[in-house]
């Protein structure tokens, strides 16, 4: 009888003691840990501009959602299939049809583009080809000189003659404004995205139009002062960006790059892939990362039982398990305490 009474007691405390550590055991750990991994393209891009920049003119182009076609989507599509299958690519394309220099200014200082910036590993602008763009249509069509059958509609040279003297000085102000808007567009990007970040020049369309006499060489000179500018202020301590030049890959290709052929300055597919193909070779020629996310296992063992350590088990284990465990601890050494008491006493 006393045998099996003993035997139970060593048992109930045994029992009891496990979760508090006294025995030796081991458990797993997890842990979410992250590190940086080099990456070969950017896994998220922000573009940013006019309408060259959201495929305007391409097939299947719709306005706010552009087309599969624009180089935008043709990166994208690149990209997404270079990097990890953790790793999603994203594009976010905030370019608007008809946007100047100005518009893309008042965006950017309503703060809505601050988060796809500050998530941006790339930065890619297309802009001011409006400013010159508009101030070419509304001067022609205050001289009433329209496009009729791809023919001049105004056929009095004098007066194509005043109104590109007029178009001259319209563009040299816009330019002006150009030049002031360009370092402020700049700036502010650069304050909001650590990213890669990059300006694209603009091609020539009108290299070979002659519709209407002595437009093409207006063009050449005031889109080659608009280049300088872009490049000018690449060398800016506020401005931080790189020149994409996408302009001389257009020399001497306007009719098979653009729509020029009826009227429309926007490169066709085939001039948004050599767009495509002229960033990606400065895109990936910059350093890439992410942070990638990972399991850390930590594999915790409890040494068997000294007071410090069954102190530490028991915090541990919680106030609930260890206050579980006194009161089955307390009850086993009051029965086996009992016990003991009953046994004495009857052999005596």
């Amino acid at each position: 009888m006393l045998k099996r009474i003993c035997a139970f007691f060593t048992a109930a405390v045994i029992a009891v003691m496990i979760p508090l550590g006294v025995f030796a055991e081991s458990s797993t750990l997890q842990e979410i840990a992250y590190r940086e991994v080099s990456i070969p393209v950017p896994c998220n891009v922000t573009v940013m501009g006019d309408s060259i920049a959201t495929g305007f003119g391409l097939e299947g182009y719709a306005a706010g959602k552009g087309s599969p076609l624009s180089y935008a989507n043709i990166l994208k599509d690149k990209y997404s299939k270079q990097l990890p299958s953790d790793c999603t690519f994203e594009l976010t394309n905030f370019a608007v049809d008809g946007y100047t220099s100005d518009d893309l200014l008042k965006l950017l200082d309503s703060g809505k583009c601050d988060e796809a910036l500050s998530k941006a590993g790339c930065v890619l602008i297309s802009i001011g080809g409006n400013d010159l763009l508009h101030a070419l249509w509304d001067t022609l069509k205050e001289a009433g000189i329209t496009y009729e059958g791809g023919e001049v509609g105004a056929k009095d040279l004098l007066k194509i003659l005043t109104s590109l003297g007029k178009l001259k000085k319209k563009l040299d102000e816009n330019l002006l404004i150009f030049d002031q808007n360009l370092p402020k567009i700049a700036s502010y990007i650069r304050t909001k995205s650590k990213g890669e970040f990059f300006i694209q020049t603009l091609y020539d369309p009108l290299e070979s139009f002659s519709m209407i006499p002595g437009i093409s060489s207006i063009a050449k000179d005031k889109i080659g002062r608009l280049n300088e500018i872009i490049k000018g202020h690449a060398g800016d301590p506020a401005a931080g960006y790189s020149v994409c030049d996408v302009a001389p890959e257009f020399v001497g290709k306007a009719n098979e790059l653009t729509n020029i052929g009826k009227i429309d300055i926007h490169p066709n597919a085939q001039g948004h892939k050599l767009i495509s193909e002229v960033l990606d070779k400065a895109i990936t020629a910059k350093k890439y990362s992410y942070m990638q996310e990972y399991v850390i296992e930590r594999k915790i063992e409890s040494e068997p039982a000294d007071a410090a350590s069954v102190d530490s088990a028991v915090s541990l284990q919680g106030n609930s398990t260890v206050m579980i465990a006194v009161i089955c601890s307390v009850c086993a050494m009051a029965a086996g305490a009992a016990a003991m008491y009953l046994i004495i006493k009857k052999r005596r």
